[in-house]
């Protein structure tokens, strides 16, 4: 007695066990949670995001690996902002973990940020755990704290300001260490 087993066999073996993979993968996607509140799903999702745009003679240039608009605020992930003042010439460089912008106020707060400004006279460079920028005041404050370097200087404070001019206001606990030229 033969005991071959007929290609037309096979084929129906494989045709049976495809359709039960097939069936078990419907059944679970129909048996998904159905509810999905979907006011707290965000509006837009864009990844690796470029924004340009000129303001008060200011060009920026926001990029940011990926955001989301969801209810008038775009939440941001690796955030990095290059200000150019071209009558001036001063540069700003910002990066950040992350970041919130509100539309209503075109302001702004970052988390774990770095920065650098390129001045006229001098080149500083920053870092702060959070930093906020007020649009209608044009000034950066730092609520968790923030230590600022430059050639000669490193000067540190528990709050802080910076103006556009590049003027840094450091209260709280403020401490300013620097070299001296014999």
């Amino acid at each position: 007695m033969d005991r071959r087993v007929s290609r037309g066999k096979i084929v129906a073996v494989a045709s049976v066990a495809a359709l039960l993979v097939l069936a078990f993968y419907l059944w679970r996607d129909l048996n998904l949670p159905r509810t999905v509140d979907l006011k707290k799903m965000p509006d837009v999702v864009v990844e690796n995001l470029t924004f340009e745009r000129t303001i008060e003679d200011r060009n920026w240039l926001i990029r940011a690996t990926r955001a989301e608009h969801h209810e008038g605020v775009i939440s941001a992930r690796s955030v990095d902002i290059k200000v150019e003042e071209p009558a001036t010439k001063n540069r700003s460089h910002v990066t950040a973990r992350s970041g919130e912008f509100t539309q209503e106020s075109a302001n702004f707060e970052l988390s774990t940020v770095t920065g650098s400004a390129l001045l006229k006279d001098r080149s500083v460079d920053w870092s702060a755990p959070l930093a906020r920028y007020d649009s209608s005041m044009d000034i950066w404050t730092f609520d968790g704290g923030i230590v600022a370097r430059d050639s000669n200087s490193i000067v540190s404070g528990e709050f802080g300001t910076i103006t556009p001019a590049g003027i840094f206001k450091l209260e709280k606990g403020a401490e300013a260490r620097w070299n001296v030229d014999e």
